[in-house]
């Protein structure tokens, strides 16, 4: 395998962008190249969409506080933040870079799944469940095409690949463990903006199929709701449009076109809404409902 590591710094492909990564925080860097050792170095001339570093900061008012800053292209985009809370802002810094300048796709705020060939869209706002509905679906078989974006791309309406390590927080963290007693974990990290919160490794098999795009067929809007039994229900394309639209990153900047490829993805897939307060319940709900119902 082609690679370029040097002083710091790792070339790699994520899906279809290639990210020039410098880590200077000791405590980050093991973690990291655990976690990313199973993506594709890529060579030394090859073109970098993303030069990102995560550097130390010091506060001349408090220099005793050890914390970090994420920056993309040299410009800082996050931080200061304590260092213990870096893989989380490493991950959240990377998602940025695609959702403020992919020229590629319509972007939604979603996990996306495939089984059996179709593709699953699980859209929703932060905190609502589905980077951990979609591990949980990824433990029934499901293959992982993202936690965090759906990338509908422009040129044919497909999904494309957006695999990275899965973000899975608080409560949840021993239960995949236990799930996927095999996986690696990162560090779990305390913090402010999500609780604790510790991430994945991807199966390796997932991250060798990250070129394969998939047409969405489901569209689904989720919520979690502690304690909620799950729920799902069947909503009209009106509806399934306007929450879509609320999801997007980029809807507005693509105009007419942002406009007709959501309608099409719309309309191509069946439209639900899923309120669930088991991740685990909820998967075996969709499975059974879509796959062997």
């Amino acid at each position: 395998m082609d690679y370029q590591e040097k002083g710091g710094s790792v070339r790699l492909r994520v899906g279809r962008f290639c990210y020039d990564i410098s880590i200077r925080v000791p405590e980050l860097d093991a973690p990291f190249r655990r976690l990313y050792a199973d993506f594709p170095r890529v060579k030394a001339d090859a073109p970098i969409d993303f030069y990102v570093s995560l550097d130390p900061y010091r506060s001349l008012r408090r220099p005793w506080r050890r914390q970090a800053v994420f920056s993309c292209d040299g410009v800082a985009r996050f931080g200061p933040f304590p260092r213990q809370e870096a893989m989380p802002y490493l991950e959240w810094g990377l998602n940025s870079c695609v959702a403020r300048w992919s020229p590629y796709h319509l972007m939604l705020h979603a996990g996306t799944v495939t089984h059996a060939g179709r593709g699953m869209i699980l859209a929703g706002a932060s905190g609502s469940g589905k980077s951990t509905l979609s591990a949980a679906l990824m433990q029934r078989g499901g293959q992982l095409l993202s936690d965090e974006f759906a990338l509908i791309r422009l040129s044919d309406g497909q999904l494309d690949p957006l695999v990275r390590p899965v973000c899975v927080k608080n409560e949840m963290i021993p239960r995949m463990k236990t799930a996927f007693s095999e996986a690696v974990f990162g560090p779990s990290s305390p913090g402010e903006r999500k609780g604790i919160v510790a991430h994945m490794k991807p199966v390796a098999d997932m991250v060798a199929r990250m070129d394969e795009p998939v047409l969405p067929t489901r569209l689904i809007f989720v919520q979690y709701e502690p304690g909620r039994e799950e729920e799902l229900a069947s909503i009209g394309k009106a509806e399934a449009m306007k929450r879509a639209v609320a999801h997007c990153f980029n809807y507005k900047r693509l105009g007419q076109q942002g406009f007709d490829l959501l309608a099409n993805t719309v309309d191509r897939c069946d439209c639900h809404v899923l309120t669930f307060g088991d991740a685990f319940d909820a998967a075996q709900l969709l499975e059974r409902e879509f796959y062997h119902g």
